[in-house]
C-alpha cells in the first residue's frame, strides 16, 4: 500500500474513534462526577429577597399552556433519545396593592412547530385575559409588551407600571 492511501485510513481511522468517544460522552453516558452536588438553601434565598426593596408578590398563580417534548439528551447531555415532556408554564404575580407581573407569557400553538404534543387554548385564555390587567413592574425585556405603546398613546400612562396588553 502506498503512503497517500495509508495516511488517508489513518487519519479515518482516529476520525472515527474521536466521533465515537464524542458521541458516547455526549449522547449515551450521562454518569455525573462522583463529587458533584447542588443544594438550594430556600432560606438563604428568601433571606437575601428581604434586602430588596419595595413589595413581595403575596401570591403566584400558574397555568400550564403546553407541552413540548425533546430528546432526553437535549435535557441532560447522555439521557439518551427517548422523548421527555417539557412543560411550557406562565406564572401570573399578585402584589398586595393588586397589581400584577406576568412572567412567562407561554406561546400560541403555531409558535410551538412539530416538538409541541399538546396545548391547552383555554389556558392560553386564561393567560392573555390575565394580560390585559397585568402591570410591569420589572424585566420590560422579559414581558410580552403587544399593544403597549398604543396604550400608552391612548391613556397616556407613561409611569413605571404600564398595562401590557390592552
Amino acid at each position: 500500500m502506498s503512503v497517500w492511501p495509508r495516511r488517508i485510513l489513518i487519519v479515518l481511522g482516529v476520525l472515527l474513534v474521536v466521533l465515537g468517544v464524542a458521541y458516547y460522552w455526549l449522547f449515551v453516558d450521562s454518569h455525573p462526577p462522583s463529587d458533584a452536588s447542588y443544594a438550594l438553601d430556600i432560606d438563604r434565598v428568601r433571606a437575601t429577597l428581604d434586602t430588596v426593596p419595595g413589595d413581595k408578590p403575596s401570591a403566584v398563580e400558574v397555568e400550564q399552556v403546553g407541552v413540548f417534548t425533546f430528546p432526553a439528551t437535549g435535557v441532560v447531555a447522555g439521557d439518551g433519545w427517548n422523548g421527555v415532556p417539557l412543560p411550557v408554564f406562565s406564572y401570573r404575580l399578585i402584589y398586595p396593592d393588586n397589581s400584577t407581573l406576568i412572567v412567562d407569557t407561554a406561546l400560541e400553538q403555531s409558535m410551538g412547530g412539530s416538538e409541541l404534543s399538546s396545548f391547552d387554548p383555554a389556558a392560553l385564555a386564561r393567560v392573555q385575559g390575565a394580560m390585559s390587567t397585568a402591570t410591569l413592574r420589572q424585566r420590560r425585556d422579559h414581558v410580552q409588551q403587544r399593544g403597549n405603546a398604543e396604550h400608552q398613546r391612548r391613556t397616556g400612562n407613561r409611569q413605571g407600571r404600564t398595562p401590557i396588553y390592552k
